[in-house]
């Protein structure tokens, strides 16, 4: 067994290098990364320890705001430090989402997925490539660690739900998840919104000889001390910070229009967790740097081959269900699935009731992470049907096959959307470059409006493969 998981645990971190450091972090600053510097731009030297204002162009309050507060010190922290070699900055990121794939699997096995489920549902969600802004960017890294700490609140709860037998009132637990949702909510409230599927999780894991009430009790219990958390920072946001989204009341949803603006963020949040629009143009732009310098993506091909083979004879040999499978929790399949899908829809909830704030690639991250835990669930419902006899061993066969393939497809769309970022990066310096060339004194309160960059990040080609994926950013940026 130990062989096994070693030859599956080699793999995914080859399949995890390959879809997160194809560039070895060489992707460069992106957007508000220049925001979150502390350095001067001239001499280079750290200036201060916090971002005090909201916004670029809003004055600094020489004061730390209520809003993500951690976001503006300990994420302005890290990008500063890496500042000169920003590569590092980038490596932390794919540490993160490494790190986030790993709990998950956590996470699934304590609610009673097999093994198999369990491992394809985080080998999926590591290598997808819908939510690489979360851990790409870094200025999104709040959204990468508050989906982080929404796991260990998660773990926190089964926690809380198995060790039913002592006190109906564990504050030891309760005021650990209030710690997490805390800190949540100091780098980036959405994923606080999935807490309200918290009962969900206890229901699924709490044991069968407690009594109905008192599981019910505990159960909204520790929800309702996790819950109370984000309405009392809203409203302390509202009341002390700088104008801007969740400020001002206009900047928020009318109640009447709120159900169509739920509809059109989950289907905003579809596409953009499926790729619908730009699965394609991803995958040929990956491909195309795969390609682009002879033989170069040969050492990646084969340690990809030697692994898969590796992990899929491992998988083949380890029954999913029955006997020989490695040993499940027991819990309630239908409250794991429900709470996967609850906590899903609530992460969506802080980005429907801002009005037209966008389903972007990094807020779909926690949203995919919820989401694995139901397709989890629909994973050991085929792996109970399928996994028996002698089908057994062709089932496991034929899905670990596509695993592996989903994985690397999954990771060669990931290379083609760090790639987009990286040209348009690369194209933004060397214009710099020209600018201070041409002037390299300008005036004091110079205003200077570029009507057109040249040469484009994309070749007249490579447009046409990619359009409207690439053209559409590059008209708006």
């Amino acid at each position: 067994m130990r062989v096994r998981i070693f030859l599956a645990i080699t793999f995914i971190l080859c399949a995890w290098a390959f879809a997160t450091l194809f560039f070895g972090g060489d992707i460069g600053r992106w957007n508000d990364d220049y925001f979150f510097n502390l350095r001067h731009p001239v001499t280079g030297e750290w200036t201060g320890w916090a971002i005090t204002s909201r916004e670029p162009y809003q004055a600094a309050t020489g004061h730390l705001n209520a809003w993500r507060p951690l976001l503006f010190t300990a994420i302005t922290w890290l990008i500063t430090a890496c500042w000169n070699h920003f590569w590092v900055a980038h490596v932390v990121g794919a540490l993160l989402h490494l790190g986030n794939s790993a709990i998950l699997y956590t996470v699934l096995r304590r609610f009673g997925r097999s093994v198999h489920a369990a491992g394809a549902a985080a080998a999926l969600f590591l290598c997808w490539g819908g939510h690489h802004e979360a851990w790409l960017w870094p200025s999104a890294f709040g959204s990468v660690t508050s989906a982080m700490l929404l796991q260990l609140v998660i773990l926190t709860t089964q926690a809380y739900a198995r060790r039913w037998s002592g006190p109906t009132f564990q504050w030891g637990p309760i005021s650990l998840v209030c710690l997490l949702v805390s800190l949540m909510l100091c780098l980036n409230e959405q994923a606080t919104g999935a807490l309200i599927a918290l009962p969900a999780a206890y229901l699924a894991v709490c044991d069968t000889s407690e009594r109905t009430g008192r599981r019910l009790l505990r159960a909204c219990l520790i929800a309702a001390f996790a819950c109370i958390l984000p309405p009392l920072y809203v409203g302390l946001v509202r009341a002390t910070s700088q104008p801007g989204l969740g400020v001002s009341q206009e900047t928020y949803v009318p109640l009447k229009m709120l159900w169509p603006r739920i509809v059109v963020v989950l289907h905003d949040m579809r596409d953009a967790t499926l790729m619908t629009h730009w699965w394609y143009p991803a995958f040929g732009l990956g491909w195309r740097e795969l390609t682009r310098h002879n033989y170069s993506f040969l050492p990646w091909l084969g340690a990809l081959s030697v692994t898969g083979i590796g992990a899929l004879a491992a998988w083949v040999r380890t029954p999913s269900h029955g006997e020989g499978s490695p040993r499940r929790l027991g819990s309630r399949h239908a409250f794991v699935f429900v709470f996967g899908v609850v906590a899903a829809f609530g992460a969506c909830m802080p980005i429907a009731v801002i009005v037209g704030y966008p389903a972007l690639s990094r807020v779909t991250y926690v949203v995919v992470l919820m989401l694995a835990i139901p397709t989890a669930c629909v994973f050991d419902l085929l792996g109970r049907v399928l996994d028996r006899g002698a089908f057994g061993g062709v089932w496991r066969g034929l899905t670990g096959a596509v695993l592996v393939g989903a994985m690397i497809f999954g990771g060669v769309m990931t290379i083609g959307a760090q790639a987009r970022m990286r040209r348009i990066i690369q194209l933004d310096e060397r214009n710099a470059a020209q600018l201070k060339a041409q002037v390299p004194n300008p005036e004091p309160g110079s205003v200077i409006l570029p009507l057109t960059l040249r040469p484009p990040a994309f070749s007249a080609e490579e447009i046409t493969i990619l359009h409207p994926w690439v053209t559409v950013d590059r008209v708006g940026r």
